[in-house]
């Protein structure tokens, strides 16, 4: 399976199908398999009957998301694959159209979201059967996993309560530029954490560029950290993007801090960031 693609809104296939949620949760399924399947396989997975994963396999074919893999000496049957492990869809800012259609389709797995949560919340308590995390995906937790996401949400909400406090300081005047921690970048954070009750399948997970940005995005991505850095600067990266101070990773590594200062420079410049938060986005491309 190719590791990524990218597909046009502009195609009437994909446009037909991009808006119908339940369609694009099998696609997913298929997509996280990473492996061809019979339509047998996935009216299991699917939880349907076998002529109804049969259409909605053929819209997927269609729409460019699923290839269709002729039976042959080695393959005894018709299988199907995602058409990559990742897929990016662009659309056109200047078409109404397209622009109408990713609106809906980012405001409908939102909806979706909210109601999955409401509609779990709402069912007794003596129902509950198993715990799972809603967020680009829905997967299963056992409870000891669900009490540590737990803490560390905690954790994570006590950084984001020091950070809204350094915010309210410097805009009351009260922090000089010289006291700013390194890196700053603006965040918008959303995370929800709750116990669901029964099975969902999970959420589509489908990047969304306009036309004018998926280029540029696509060549960083392309530049990966393991082959634009030397051995010793994708260590000092790593350890950057993993929170340590200057200071820290000059003691680790011995060298100065001045030195591990000017291989920042190059490490930035090499992979084409501004900041230590721009960094860590780009080691999780690696």
């Amino acid at each position: 399976m190719p590791k990524q693609t990218v597909l046009s809104l502009e195609s009437p296939a994909l446009q037909a199908i991009i808006l119908d949620l339940v369609l694009l949760q099998r696609w997913e399924i298929l997509r996280r398999s990473q492996r061809e399947l019979t339509p047998g396989d996935l009216a299991t997975a699917w939880r349907c009957e076998l002529p109804e994963a049969q259409r909605s396999l053929d819209q997927l074919v269609e729409s460019g998301l699923v290839v269709r893999l002729k039976a042959s000496r080695s393959r005894r049957h018709v299988a199907y694959q995602a058409v990559a492990l990742d897929v990016s869809l662009m659309w056109d800012p200047d078409s109404p159209t397209q622009g109408e259609l990713v609106k809906r389709y980012l405001a409908q797995h939102r909806s979706y979201s909210r109601e999955l949560l409401d509609r779990h919340e709402k069912m007794p308590w003596g129902s509950r059967k198993r715990r799972y995390y809603n967020g680009l995906a829905t997967i299963t937790l056992t409870d000891d996993e669900y009490t540590a996401i737990g803490r560390l949400a905690r954790g994570m909400y006590d950084i984001l309560d020091a950070a809204d406090r350094r915010a309210q300081t410097r805009a009351a005047g009260k922090l000089p530029d010289s006291d700013l921690p390194e890196g700053e970048a603006p965040y918008h954070l959303a995370f929800d954490l709750a116990a669901l009750y029964e099975y969902e399948p999970p959420m589509p997970h489908l990047e969304i560029w306009d036309k004018t940005s998926i280029s540029k995005e696509s060549d960083r991505a392309a530049r990966s950290a393991s082959n634009v850095l030397t051995a010793k600067e994708a260590d000092v990266a790593r350890r950057l993007a993993a929170g340590d101070s200057r200071p820290e990773i000059a003691k680790s590594v011995g060298l100065t801090v001045n030195t591990i200062a000017s291989t920042t420079k190059r490490i930035y410049a090499k992979l084409g960031v501004r900041n230590r938060a721009e960094l860590v986005a780009r080691m999780r491309l690696t």
